[in-house]
């Protein structure tokens, strides 16, 4: 039997109900899907850079707990928590130029 490893667009997908991804998946067993800590970090920066920041929070840290992640580094919460930090300077720093 073959394993998945998910990437962030596919989650995406899947939670936010696209291409019929929720009945696909079904199809296969849960022990045979995965994501990695970078997709998890992905979902988490994508949250944290959203209009309804708590929300998504919670939406994405329910579908992380309901699938086995493959762990690549402990900074994963520092690393999307940052990186939205970061984004919001670069995009004040492009309006002072612009």
């Amino acid at each position: 039997m073959k394993n998945y490893l998910m990437d962030t667009d596919i989650c995406i997908y899947f939670i936010n109900g696209k291409y019929d991804l929720r009945r696909k998946l079904k199809k296969i067993e849960k022990k045979r899907l995965f994501i990695s800590e970078i997709t998890v970090a992905e979902l988490k920066f994508g949250a944290e850079n959203s209009k309804n920041v708590e929300q998504n929070k919670k939406i994405i840290e329910k579908f992380i707990n309901s699938i086995s992640t493959i762990p690549i580094k402990k900074c994963i919460n520092t690393y999307a928590n940052k990186k939205q930090g970061f984004e919001k300077k670069v995009h004040q720093l492009m309006i002072l130029i612009c």
